[in-house]
């Protein structure tokens, strides 16, 4: 038997005794110091399962965070796909349309996907290849074999004067005449070739002008070679014409070359007209 003090009146009493013989304070079974230690571990397991229950808490929260994010990133991706997938159909109409010569058309539905890939930049060549084509209709009527008409080089040029110029001011005056005030005003020279009477192919080149008039291009000359030494003394003029222009003058047009052979090769395109 060992004596423990009452947790009440501080006498020494029997660890056996169920309560105080001097105060009557009731003794738990084990005694004080047990009782004590038991509140102890109560404490800390209830410590241990509010802690426990914190980061069940956290987890499930985590847990409904990431689900939602991936819903709300699937639901921006599949939004996003859609709207790349209109686009690119978008895109693929457009282009055909192109390629079959309806410039029109094509431009319209181009300009509801501006932003879209290149399109910024065919939209400024759909304008300047519907002068194009204005021009080759005139060309293929001077032609023996207009069916086999290759396009090589197509330019148009500004009345802005190149920086490394090779003209003096005064020589450079003098072709200011061929050059519009008016909008698009560049002169457009088509480098070709096409059969001869031989069987062989030119390499020749045509130039159109701009008639603010009839707001056209109209045929200005052409030479069957770019070889002064073999040029007839008209062809010349416009073998010097092609020669001064690629060194003197700006260029401000752009085309699709392998475009352009590709609609005339397919025959599709009718009477093509100015697209501004």
């Amino acid at each position: 038997m060992a004596l423990i003090k009452c947790p009440e009146c501080d006498k020494e009493i029997s660890d056996k005794a169920s309560v105080c013989p001097s105060c009557g304070c009731p003794i738990h079974e084990g005694g004080v110091e047990n009782d004590s230690e038991s509140k102890k571990v109560k404490t800390k397991n209830k410590h241990i399962i509010f802690m426990a229950c914190i980061c069940i808490a956290v987890i499930f929260v985590v847990i409904i965070g990431v689900i939602i994010g991936k819903k709300v990133k699937t639901d921006k991706t599949d939004g996003k796909n859609a709207a790349e997938d209109i686009q690119k159909e978008t895109y693929r109409k457009a282009t055909d349309l192109l390629l079959s010569g309806k410039y029109d058309e094509a431009k319209e539905m181009f300009e509801t996907i501006a932003d879209y890939q290149d399109v910024e930049i065919i939209l400024e060549q759909i304008s300047w290849e519907s002068k194009t084509f204005v021009c080759i209709d005139q060309l293929k009527s001077l032609l023996k074999s207009p069916d086999s008409l290759v396009i090589y080089d197509v330019y148009y040029f500004g009345s802005e004067v190149r920086e490394d110029a090779k003209l003096d001011d005064e020589a450079i005056a003098g072709f200011q005449e061929l050059f519009s005030d008016d909008e698009p005003g560049a002169v457009c020279m088509i480098h070709y070739g096409a059969t001869n009477t031989m069987g062989g192919m030119t390499d020749s080149a045509a130039f159109f002008v701009y008639d603010k008039n009839n707001k056209k291009y109209v045929f200005y000359g052409s030479t069957n070679t770019l070889d002064e030494d073999e040029a007839t003394d008209e062809e010349e003029n416009i073998v010097f014409l092609y020669n001064t222009m690629l060194e003197n003058f700006v260029i401000v047009g752009d085309v699709d070359v392998n475009r352009i052979n590709s609609i005339l090769k397919s025959g599709v395109y009718v009477n093509v007209h100015i697209v501004e």
